[in-house]
């Protein structure tokens, strides 16, 4: 069982309440950026070196570090390279999608590797221009992120733990904060117990708290 296989069934647990959601492949939820996002310098000026890229890839494929000690992950797609940047001191992992010139299509972030969209996203068109932004952050205003961070902590959670996977959803029904966290323990067969729960996203008021496992076989 692979840990993707896990989160697909966290998701599954709550899909009476994100049935009806909004989504789009980059991204469906509008919330606000804070400070503790990636920073992101002169990013209309970014564009990908497809040179240094084609020395260095492997099957399509480059990892590195950067000067400030981040991980760089660079893939290239059919239509399009995308570049996973996480940073050591952030939850956070920064998006960027370039056109096949090279030049930036897409500036966004999100919680660990697959989590919620976080922030504003920006949209551009093949010659830098903005096409839209999305903002990430509002609809959980009442209830965002630091508070999310903090309920976390307050239960003993690892936010920075690989396992810690936190989603949201925004809809006609309202807006939630969907959670999953390792409790650190085992059952009989020696699976990780992995707790799950649900978060309102205007009162924090927990509810559907459900148990899953995991296993590293």
């Amino acid at each position: 069982m692979t840990k993707i296989f896990c989160i697909c069934v966290i998701l599954s647990l709550f899909s009476l309440y994100s049935c009806n959601g909004q989504e789009e492949k980059t991204g469906n939820n509008k919330k606000r950026v804070n400070s503790e996002t990636v920073p992101n310098k002169n990013v209309k000026m970014e564009k990908l070196d497809i040179h240094e890229f084609n020395k260095h890839q492997i099957d399509g494929e480059w990892t590195f570090d950067d000067k400030d000690g981040n991980t760089v992950h660079i893939t290239k797609d059919v239509d399009e390279y995308w570049e996973e940047i996480t940073n050591k001191n952030s939850v956070f992992t920064k998006r960027r999608n370039y056109y096949l010139s090279g030049n930036i299509k897409l500036d966004s972030q999100y919680f660990h590797d697959s989590g919620f969209a976080k922030g504003t996203w920006t949209y551009y068109n093949e010659q830098g221009g903005i096409l839209k932004t999305e903002d990430n952050d509002t609809p959980f205003k009442d209830f965002p992120w630091v508070k999310v961070q903090e309920y976390l902590i307050k239960n003993g959670v690892d936010v920075k733990d690989s396992f810690t996977m936190v989603h949201n959803i925004h809809e006609n029904e309202g807006t939630y904060w969907l959670l999953s966290w390792d409790t650190k323990k085992v059952n009989n067969e020696g699976n990780k117990i992995i707790k799950n729960i649900q978060l309102d996203g205007k009162t924090g008021k927990p509810s559907n708290e459900k148990i899953t496992f995991f296993s590293n076989n």
